[in-house]
């Protein structure tokens, strides 16, 4: 029984997602009968946590449910090639994959072809993959891994569509696509040699030091999200000698394009004894690959006196093995500071949890906008609109669905039930609402009802509201809340729970409120990409009456906030990925299952110090004593 205050926006929103999910999972179940219903060659992207990479997965079953799969993706555009892998496995009816509500076709066995294949795959681990067909000529799949002592992990999403012509010679398009990634090796085996595929390796190289050209040894991980963390090993003339001085250093880089491939990495702690009076230098570089050649360099400006210039070169004999790389460089040079005491742990863990209770956050609460307390917000079935109102919402939020669903049904219901309180200069908008959509078994519409439908709309509002409108009612994504629901992604009751928290908004707060005033000014930010109140140190009339007044001072009761405010901050720009949004929510859920209340208010209220550079780092660059507990979920989000 739907409750009668969905009626009206809600009401629409339901209607909706449960037609187009029915004709959804009727579709679906249909297309998944047959094993060889599969067969073909396919073309879209593979959706990996280093940006989309195009795709070609060309698919073979028998009627027994044998497949055999050839996966094609692209390497990073400076590198100019593709790598492939044979899949193989069984169509398994009823079978169910981590992120996809039915996955019948398993591969389970995944072999490189090709010498630049061998590394593809390596750093995300990928044991197997899951695909779903989707609809007529399309497919939706994971990649999964399998992480020691945490068990399985998501690696990656395929989406894509059936090619009618080369489907039509599956057999000839196959071979073609092995020969293509086949290198044959011939002669005596010879030593392992790193493959250049990204900035990650040992440099060896000088930069102008004060006693002339002074060597320098450079290794360089990607640590995921633009992140990087290194270790460098500078050699200085000590007596009649050289002595190896190595310490840690951690960075970030941008988007690796073919026109800018620029880099930071900022000094961390001595993993040797320093030497008297040197100067630990910022570098800020270029890496240039060269792919055919197996070769690449870095260079640029070292940070400190004189500003020296330096060059270095990727070793590929080095960068075969970077655990004994780094290894090497820590044990070179003086001998490194002995572990801590138990004692010294013992105190440090102490300390820790004081800071707990008497840290003073490094960002106050507005006093000139509404607060509502924990409490308020348990009431409502989604956290969005919480985020929206305390201005946590992300830089890409208006490519959300879900927002775009609460930007819709605020206008609507302020129209309804707040139009006194309208501007002057406010604008008629006559939308179309459909109703009684009806599918064929393709997924195609054949035939709707329609009606207009009036809204007085805020001047402001009018061309987003339109926008948004026009998308979500569109038969283009028409079944794209049940494919949503379909792939894991949402649930139906969180499609269908967002028009009842708008309404229970309307319900609890008046039109001329601070709450609503809010509430409606940061919709508008955050569909035209502009930042929220929060972050201009804006204000709203009225907000203190309205706030609750027993809440810490602190501006952050979420770990989403305090990310997505952090990573929309201009001075953060750089470590923007383009998915920031997930990320901090995924980030946000992970971590507070693990953390208690006080430590979620810790975290946030400092997040560029305590979680960007402090838990998200790898162990060997992070002192908080909880790392072992708080860094495993950023890693999942990783992912």
């Amino acid at each position: 029984m739907i409750p009668n205050r969905m009626t009206t926006v809600a009401s629409r929103w339901l209607i909706f997602v449960l037609l187009a999910f029915c004709v959804f999972a009727s579709r679906a179940q249909a297309q998944n009968d047959a094993p060889t219903a599969i067969n073909g060659v396919y073309t879209g992207t593979y959706q990996r946590s280093d940006g989309n990479k195009k795709l070609k997965f060309s698919i073979k079953s028998t009627d027994d449910g044998s497949l055999t799969g050839l996966f094609t993706f692209d390497l990073p555009a400076y590198v100019g090639a593709s790598v492939t892998y044979k899949l193989t496995g069984r169509y398994v009816a009823g079978a169910k994959d981590y992120g996809l509500q039915s996955s019948p076709f398993q591969f389970t066995t995944v072999e490189p072809m090709g010498s630049l294949a061998l590394d593809a795959f390596e750093a995300s681990k990928v044991k197997a993959v899951h695909v779903g067909i989707t609809g007529p000529g399309s497919i939706v799949g994971s990649l999964t891994g399998l992480a020691p002592g945490s068990g399985p992990f998501n690696c990656g999403w395929l989406n894509a569509a059936r090619d009618k012509a080369q489907s039509a010679n599956l057999d000839s398009i196959m071979a073609a696509q092995a020969s293509a990634a086949s290198i044959a090796n011939t002669g005596a085996p010879a030593a392992p040699v790193a493959r250049l595929t990204s900035i990650n390796g040992v440099y060896n190289g000088t930069y102008a030091g004060p006693e002339g050209p002074t060597k320098f040894k450079l290794t360089i991980m990607q640590l995921g999200q633009g992140a990087l963390g290194g270790t460098f090993t500078i050699y200085l003339t000590s007596n009649s000698g050289t002595q190896a001085y190595t310490y840690s250093m951690q960075g970030q880089r941008t988007p690796e394009d073919i026109r800018d491939r620029r880099f930071q990495l900022d000094p961390g702690d001595w993993d040797t004894v320093p030497p008297t009076n040197f100067e630990k230098r910022v570098i800020q570089g270029r890496f240039a690959p060269n792919v055919s050649q197996n070769t690449a360099t870095i260079s640029g400006v070292m940070g400190g006196t004189g500003f020296p210039k330096f060059e270095a070169t990727w070793d590929a004999a080095e960068s075969t093995n970077f655990a004994g790389a780094i290894a090497a460089q820590k044990a070179a040079g003086p001998p490194a500071v002995p572990p801590l005491a138990p004692s010294v742990v013992a105190a440090r863990a102490a300390a820790h949890a004081e800071a707990l209770k008497t840290a003073p956050p490094a960002q106050l609460a507005s006093k000139d906008l509404v607060r509502k307390s924990k409490a308020y917000w348990d009431a409502y079935q989604t956290d969005i609109i919480r985020q929206v109102f305390d201005g946590g919402f992300g830089s890409d939020v208006d490519d959300d669905r879900r927002f775009k669903i609460l930007f819709c049904a605020y206008v609507e219901l302020f129209s309804k039930k707040c139009r006194a309180y309208l501007p002057a200069n406010h604008q008629t908008v006559t939308v179309t609402q459909f109703t009684n959509r009806k599918f064929d078994n393709n997924g195609n519409l054949i035939s709707q009802d329609s009606q207009s439908m009036t809204v007085e709309v805020d001047s402001r509002f009018a061309a987003k509201y339109r926008q948004f409108n026009e998308f979500l009612g569109s038969s283009k994504n028409g079944l794209a809340p049940a494919i949503a629901v379909m792939s894991g992604k949402a649930s139906l009751n969180d499609m269908l729970a967002l028009g009842i928290d708008m309404e229970k908004f309307f319900a609890t707060e008046t039109g001329p409120s601070a709450a609503m005033r809010q509430l409606g000014e940061n919709l508008l930010r955050g569909a035209t990409g502009e930042r929220s109140l929060q972050q201009d140190g804006a204000t709203i009339t009225g907000a203190a009456a309205e706030t609750d007044q027993s809440l810490p001072p602190g501006r952050f009761a979420h770990l989403v906030d305090a990310c997505n405010a952090w990573l929309r901050d201009p001075a953060n720009a750089k470590y923007r990925t383009g998915n920031d949004t997930a990320y901090c929510q995924c980030l946000g859920e992970k971590e507070e299952n693990v953390m208690t209340s006080e430590e979620v208010y810790y975290y946030a209220n400092d997040f560029g110090g305590r979680v960007w550079r402090g838990i998200a780092q790898p162990k060997e660059y992070c002192t908080d004593p909880n790392w072992p507990r708080l860094h495993p979920p950023i890693e999942d989000c990783r992912q």
